[in-house]
């Protein structure tokens, strides 16, 4: 679970003298944080009153630019510092006469304040450094295998504030002079005039009369067309290519894990094709980049794959701005589903933006913990998290802590039993899960007590519970676990762990017998226990159901109208040779056959030992674990499991994620080969290591 990405610079320049982040690159991140929050609070909180919020929302976007452009020295720093003070001056001066009755631009222009501040700050540190030129522009470079940093000549990419606009004014045409009506006949014609200026106020504007309709353009020659319509402008053509590899990432963002049954590295072909369509959005230039916001933004749904794609493209880009318009596009999704965090997680988690660090630790300050959960796991995720940042962020807030305990465990600190101690008594089962997690990836003496405890807690933290403790099982978890599956109404959960825990001789016959439950969840797992343990070979072809509708169709009305053509294939098909209906899905999985698991376990059940920690019809070695995580198709939290196996029956602490790009996940498993050989003396042993680092 640390980065490889461990030896990169921790910033733009981290070659330079000065640490990095310098102080004044402090200031200015602190001055996006409040304009950003000020800029949320217009969109999103305000009303359209008597202020017109879009002069000030401007100004606020060229504060924007005049930050992006301090931090990428696109301009002069202090000039660019001094453009953004003079836009957020204007934008709490046009603010200012509405923040005593809107709440929310009231807050907006306290945040517009506090940013003043921190660019006052800032423009006394950079005054004095010296501008240098801009450096020279590499070719652009595709990323076939992971994302690759591009670095183009643009602006600044400047953000798009989305705020009400006022009410428009109703104005009332002022109407013609009446002259005083001296007669009957110039009272009648008088009424009938304003009968028929209040009919047209009604009506609008009188229709125009009718024209005659032109002739009918004769029928063009074969080949040819009168009208060949008008050419599509050069930004509309941009943007619909745009969109579709938009989109591209967006679907794969969701599909890049491998479904059951099918092998982890078929995600390559996927990767491969998200890669390209980023380096195709790039190559088309900046003004695709700017796009790139309203894609999201302007969608009917906040959809969280639209946060993952806007953070993955934009991160592949080199500058300050490009994270901001993925943080701002996350800041208008967040309140919305926590699956949007999730997804921005994701994606900073892969990209190679080097302002990755200052931006994480921005949100590591936030007052939201779902933003410090985010930052602390990416931060670790990536191997830029130090251990005091981990450790503080072990004993903060439940949600905190839950995202950094699998971290803390991984290295030795003074404070992880501590922390461990307060996350067993913690208020969410997430938390006590973590700490279970910990103890068990560090080595903790008190790992299998503290699960097999679990077994009896509430369903979120049993299951998590039982399949830690199949991967640590000794001889009496194994027995407990048999106990347990031979209950009345086995859980599934437990079924499975039977499978991890081992013990072939006396688990195999009593999963034979659940391969009758009535309850499928059960039976499959059984199916797929015994595969584990056996290796049997013993398949079978089952369909995949489709998804289950909840809501039924509407019927549609009958309108009398002819029904809908059979299809054409079928329509001038000769009845005695009619295309076949279209096939149905299947997989490959384990049998779930009682009588033919009964005639393997006869043939064969002299072979295993009892007493004995069997795994794919061999005794329990390390490697075996490494080889299943190398070549078996498992599932991606099985093979996490994998991971915490070998981490435990190794006692190594090297590197593994199943969100890493395939390449990466193909490095770290050839890295723990050694390891896995190295504790593989012993073959069927229950035995556990301790942590050697």
């Amino acid at each position: 679970m640390i980065s490889p990405q461990q030896t990169r610079p921790t910033g733009p320049q981290a070659g330079d003298r000065e640490p990095w982040p310098p102080q004044w690159m402090l200031d200015l991140e602190r001055a996006h944080d409040r304009v950003g929050r000020a800029a949320h609070l217009l969109e999103s909180g305000a009303q359209a009153g008597t202020v017109d919020l879009r002069p000030p929302a401007e100004a606020i976007e060229r504060v924007y630019v005049g930050i992006f452009d301090a931090f990428d020295e696109r301009k002069a720093r202090v000039d660019a510092v001094r453009e953004a003070i003079a836009a957020i001056d204007e934008a709490i001066k046009l603010l200012s006469p509405a923040a005593a009755g809107d709440a929310a631009v009231g807050f907006a222009v306290d945040y517009l304040q506090d940013g003043r501040r921190a660019l006052a700050q800032a423009l006394d540190r950079v005054a004095p450094l010296v501008h240098r030129p801009p450096p020279e522009i590499p070719d652009l470079r595709a990323g076939f295998e992971q994302p690759v940093l591009h670095a183009i000549d643009r602006p600044s990419l400047r953000p798009h504030l989305r705020v009400p606009a006022p009410k428009p004014l109703e104005v009332d045409q002022t109407p013609v002079p009446i002259p005083q009506p001296k007669t009957f006949e110039e009272l009648e014609a008088t009424v009938k005039m304003l009968k028929e200026r209040a009919e047209a106020r009604k009506l609008g504007r009188p229709k125009p009369p009718p024209k005659d309709a032109p002739p009918p353009k004769p029928e063009p020659p074969a080949g040819f067309a009168m009208d060949v319509g008008v050419a599509m402008p050069e930004v509309e053509f941009l943007r619909q290519r745009a969109r579709l590899c938009f989109e591209e990432v967006t679907m794969i963002g969701v599909q890049r894990a491998p479904l059951l049954g099918d092998p982890w590295r078929g995600s390559r072909i996927l990767e491969r094709r998200m890669l390209a369509s980023i380096d195709a959005l790039v190559a088309m230039g900046p003004p695709v980049l700017e796009m790139i916001e309203g894609f999201a933004l302007d969608a009917p749904l906040k959809d969280p794959s639209r946060v993952f794609a806007v953070a993955m493209v934009l991160g592949c880009v080199m500058g300050r701005d490009a994270l901001g318009l993925a943080e701002r596009v996350f800041a208008a999704f967040e309140v919305d589903d926590p699956q949007h965090g999730v997804q921005l997680g994701a994606a900073l988690k892969l990209v190679p933006n080097p302002y990755l660090p200052l931006t994480l630790r921005t949100f590591l300050a936030d007052p939201d913990p779902s933003r410090r959960a985010l930052a602390i796991d990416v931060l670790a995720y990536r191997g830029m998290a130090t251990p005091d940042e981990l450790a503080t962020a072990a004993l903060d807030e439940p949600e905190v802590a839950t995202a950094a305990l699998p971290w803390l465990a991984l290295m030795k600190h003074p404070r992880l039993y501590e922390a461990i101690e307060a996350a067993t008594q913690g208020p969410t089962p997430e938390l006590r899960n973590a700490a279970r997690l910990a103890m068990v990836l560090s080595g903790d003496l008190r790992a299998v007590n503290a699960l097999r405890s679990a077994l009896d807690a509430e369903p979120a933290e049993a299951d998590a519970a039982a399949g830690l403790l199949g991967v640590v099982a000794g001889p009496p978890e194994a027995e407990l676990l048999l106990e347990r599956a031979r209950l009345k109404k086995p859980k599934r959960s437990i079924v499975a762990a039977l499978g991890w825990a081992g013990a072939a001789s006396t688990a195999i016959p009593a999963l034979i017998a659940l391969l009758k439950d009535p309850d499928e969840p059960v039976m499959l797992a059984a199916a797929y226990a015994l595969d584990r343990l056996t290796n049997a070979g013993l398949y079978e072809s089952a369909i995949v159901e489709e998804d289950e509708i909840m809501v039924p169709d509407v019927p549609e009305p009958d309108l009398g109208e002819k029904p809908k053509p059979e299809p054409l294939a079928r329509a001038v098909s000769d009845p005695r040779d009619m295309p076949a209906e279209p096939s149905t899905d299947t997989v490959q999985r384990p049998s779930t056959d009682p009588a033919r698991w009964k005639a393997w376990w006869q043939e064969k059940g002299g072979t295993f030992q009892p007493g004995i920690r069997y795994r794919r019809g061999s005794p329990y070695t390390p490697l075996i674990s490494w080889r299943e995580l190398d070549r078996w198709p498992c599932t991606p939290g099985e093979r996490r499991l994998l991971y915490v196996e070998l981490v435990a029956r190794t006692g190594e602490n090297l590197r593994f994620d199943t969100h890493d790009f395939v390449p990466v996940q193909e490095e770290c498993i050839a890295a723990w080969e050694p390891a896995a050989r190295r504790a593989s003396g012993g073959p069927g042993s229950w035995n556990l290591a301790g942590r050697r680092g």
